[in-house]
């Protein structure tokens, strides 16, 4: 008996210590995973990946506007997948879209329609005569030209000239330098209060003057009020 006590002491003692070791070891990982901080790292790399989703969103949106700045013979070659992903169709027949309450425009059949949803470009589309022609629509406070170069911000706008001014609509001659392409454009003007309406008429093939006059020709054939 007075052999086996002095070692039972020392198991008692041991086997104390290991608990209470193991209490403290689980208190401090408690207290460790309430009260530290999130990594900074993951933080870090959610704010990074936020904003690479952010950049590829505009990059994209932007790729999606530029394809109509490809002639009609290459949209012919795109491939379905390519069509869909640039929210691309070209059109069956003459189609009737709707601009606002009282204004409705004819599209002719075979033309490359556009609607990709972006915040300003209500629709686009490219006759097969290398024609392609914008509609934008948005509020601004700012002074039409700065709006209208702004619509322009992803392109070399040149030659920038204000061609004729009323109370409620303007004209514009200028050219745009796209895919180390020039391009002439003719654009109206439309206001009301705030809102800016502006129609684009863009093309690599046709002259100033024969591109203003393909533009009001246009406009009083498939403009219907």
């Amino acid at each position: 008996m007075t052999n086996e006590s002095p070692w039972r002491s020392v198991l008692s003692i041991v086997l104390l210590l290991f608990a209470v070791v193991r209490l403290v070891m689980t208190c401090t990982n408690d207290k460790s995973n309430t009260s530290s901080p999130i990594n900074q790292e993951i933080i870090n790399r959610s704010e990074e990946i936020r904003a690479n989703n952010i950049v590829s969103a505009a990059k994209f949106q932007q790729q999606s506007n530029d394809i109509l700045y490809t002639s009609y013979k290459d949209l012919e070659d795109l491939s379905e997948t390519e069509k869909q992903f640039n929210h691309l169709k070209k059109l069956q027949k003459d189609t009737i879209v709707q601009i606002d309450l009282s204004t409705r425009i004819k599209i002719q059949k075979e033309s490359y329609f556009q609607n990709n949803h972006d915040d300003t470009l209500r629709m686009a589309f490219k006759l097969k005569k290398d024609l392609t022609i914008f509609l934008h629509d948005f509020e601004s406070k700012k002074e039409d030209s700065d709006n209208f170069k702004a619509l322009k911000k992803f392109g070399q706008l040149n030659d920038f000239k204000l061609l004729k001014s009323n109370k409620s609509s303007k004209t514009y001659s200028y050219s745009i330098v796209k895919k180390d392409k020039k391009y002439n454009g003719f654009a109206l003007l439309y206001k009301s209060n705030e809102l800016c309406s502006f129609i684009e008429f863009e093309s690599d093939v046709l002259t100033k003057p024969a591109l203003q006059s393909a533009a009001y020709l246009f406009i009083i054939n498939n403009v219907i009020n």
